[in-house]
């Protein structure tokens, strides 16, 4: 069975192969013997019609990494945990509660980013707290 700090490190492993330029972030979605990695990634449809750095709306073009695990997942993620290199925005901590997983982990380098840096509000009042309320385990996860 995977332990968290094995999944962790395959996410950390496959971090710097995000495409995003600033923001490389990473995900390992695991349940048993199983796991998936993702790092935020742009779909092919946005890569093909959009010119890189275009924004739509207010939002990029990335697929967050969390999300990506989801879409991949060529197992039954259902009760699954989650290891991710960065807190999680307010619309992942949406989707991971929509797709039943009972614990994250963020790896402990993640909460000196950029994303705690400019939105760290927003991961203590409402991704954290949406954790909580759909009765999700949250753990930093702290590696060497």
């Amino acid at each position: 069975m995977i332990t968290p700090f094995e999944a962790m490190q395959h996410a950390v492993d496959v971090v710097s192969d995000s495409e995003h330029p600033t923001n490389k972030i990473a995900a390992c979605l695991f349940k048993n013997d199983d796991f998936i990695t993702s790092t935020n990634y742009r779909p092919h449809p946005f890569i093909n019609n959009f010119i890189l750095g275009d924004k739509l709306g207010s939002s990029s073009q990335y697929i967050h990494s969390e999300v990506g695990c989801a879409f991949k997942a060529p197992f039954d993620i259902q009760g699954g945990s989650l290891c991710i290199t960065d807190p999680m925005c307010p619309n992942c901590a949406k989707a991971i509660a929509s797709i039943g997983i009972k614990h994250v982990y963020i790896d402990h380098k993640g909460m000196d980013k950029d994303f705690i840096k400019r939105r760290g509000n927003d991961f203590e009042t409402m991704s954290l707290l949406m954790m909580e309320r759909a009765g999700i385990g949250v753990s930093i996860l702290h590696r060497k």
